[in-house]
């Protein structure tokens, strides 16, 4: 985790907050995070759309 904190430019608590969903990312946050990962944004948002698509919403 200290080698993705040296590339996000992050301090420890930031990324451990991330990691444990104690925090969300805002989409420039996500864009420089997946970059950094060597994911494709793009590609992690239709993996999201896809899953919001199949959530059904609790009545």
């Amino acid at each position: 985790m200290r080698a993705l904190e040296a590339l996000l430019d992050e301090p420890h608590p930031f990324v451990v907050k991330i990691e444990s969903r104690e925090r969300k990312l805002g989409v420039f946050e996500y864009w420089q995070y997946c970059k950094v990962l060597g994911c494709d944004p793009v590609e992690g948002l239709k993996v999201m759309e896809e899953a919001a698509n199949t959530h059904t919403p609790e009545e």
